[in-house]
This record gives C-alpha cells, structure tokens and sequence, in this order.
C-alpha cells in the first residue's frame, strides 16, 4: 500500500506543489527548487556569504544580514539606484522586496555598454509573471530614457541566459546624457505583473 499512495514534497511549506510515488519521492526532495539553497549573493558573485536555507527564509535572511543592499518596493518607480563611477566592471545589486516576492536588480557597465537585468529569486515559472521598467531622468528632468524586459529567474543558467540577450542595455552615446558632474549614473526601477505580451522596447523622450 505504501509504495501505491502518493506523498506531497516536504517543501510544501515553502511552495512545493509536486506529488510523488514512495520509491521517486526522495529523488525529488533532493533537488526541489524550494529546498535549502545557498544566500543569493553567492550565485550573483556579489559577496561571500556561508548562509543556506528555504526560499520562504530568504527574504527575511537578506534583511538581516544584506540589509545595505536591500529595499522594499511601495510601487511605481523605485529608487533611485547609482552607479557609481562610469568605468568598466562597476557593478550594482540591489535586492528589492516586492511583498514576499524577493528580485535583484542586477546592473554593470562592461565593455562601455550599460547592462541592467532583475532576477526573480524563485522558480522560472514565477518569474515569468513580471516584468520591469528602467527609466533615467536627466538632472534638468527634460530628457528621459525607458525601457522594459522580463523578469527573469534566478534558476536559469547565468551564462546562457545573458547570451539571449534578454536584459535592458544601453550604449554610451545613451546613458552619458544621464551623468552627473561625480560620473554617477542614476535610475529608478517599476516591477509590474505581466498581464499581455510585448516586445523587449527602448524609448527616448525629450
């Protein structure tokens, strides 16, 4: 009877929905997406971190010990976030908090592009549900730059999801018009529900 009944994951708790058979259960718990995992900074290369735990114990895990580099989202435009230093390998994280929906905005300039992504820390199927806007606003506030991307999960494999392409970037003759006087770059960051499908769009308004 055992081996004929089906067992709920025991990571339910933290959103595991799968059911399985006795002798396949295990083999699942293994590598549930919602079991313990290592603190997000690592996977980012962001900063050491030794902490491992849930999903449903990461947000409240970064607050505590990543409280620098972390903000609650009130809606609208978020911000505003700096790059500092206009220079090649000048990166910026940003953990945001958007209920118990935990994202990074992950921003860089490499190779003289701006690049700018935010990851959904949880699975490829959540993730899916969100997008996000990025908008620069000159200091005179007459010229604005946007543009929106999907979210994309944490879970992916880094290396092949930058090499979609599927990220916010803009080139120099773009984001020099948004410089202060300390070559700073700053920005604001909307995360909304994806409710139709759009394009990957850029928009220059002045």
């Amino acid at each position: 009877m055992a081996t004929r009944l089906k067992y709920p994951c025991i990571y339910r708790i933290d959103g595991c929905s799968e059911i399985y058979s006795f002798d396949l259960i295990y083999e699942h718990q293994q590598k549930c997406q919602y079991g313990p995992q290592p603190c997000p900074v690592n996977k980012l290369n962001i900063g050491p971190c030794t902490w491992i735990g849930t999903r449903s114990s990461i947000k409240s895990h970064l607050k505590q010990a990543h409280a620098d580099i972390c903000m609650d989202y009130y809606g609208r435009y978020q911000g505003p976030i700096h790059i500092s230093g206009v220079t090649p390998d000048i990166r910026r994280a940003k953990f945001t908090f958007v209920g118990n929906a935990v994202f990074c905005s992950c921003s860089k300039i490499e190779n003289g592009a701006f690049y700018s992504d935010l990851h959904y820390i949880g699975p490829a199927a959540e993730a899916a549900k969100y997008r996000y806007n990025l908008r620069f606003v000159n200091k005179e506030g007459t010229v604005d730059l946007e543009a929106t991307s999907l979210a994309r999960s944490l879970d992916e494999v880094l290396s092949e999801y930058h090499e979609s392409e599927k990220f916010v970037k803009f080139y120099p003759d773009q984001y020099n018009l948004f410089e202060n006087e300390g070559s700073e770059l700053e920005f604001s960051i909307e995360i909304l529900t994806v409710k139709y499908n759009f394009p990957h769009c850029l928009y220059l308004k002045s």
